[in-house]
């Protein structure tokens, strides 16, 4: 995923996608996947299923949501540009 040009998310949803994370809505979380071009929403749909898999099984893992999170955000979604601090902040986010 890293070497993908965009992120699984464009960098247009960015500030969407963030307000979408804070309203923790499951609805506008749909919204959003409904609003990616058609092979981005087939992608997402089916490694979000495999990711609630995998956190489904922390206890054997030591992978729940949080930890995904943090290794899979950076290549999900990114704002546009490459300053390092614009991205350390944003991953505090």
């Amino acid at each position: 995923f890293m070497e993908l040009p965009e992120p699984l998310f464009p960098a247009r949803l960015y500030d969407r996608a963030l307000r979408c994370a804070a309203a923790a809505s499951l609805d506008a979380a749909a919204a959003l996947i409904d609003s990616l071009p058609p092979v981005n929403q087939l992608v997402a749909r089916r490694l979000f299923r495999f990711l609630a898999l995998v956190a489904a099984h922390a206890d054997a893992n030591k992978m729940p949501a949080a930890n995904l999170a943090v290794c899979w955000s950076p290549v999900l979604l990114r704002a546009e540009g490459d300053d390092p601090m614009m991205l350390l902040a944003d991953g505090r986010k």
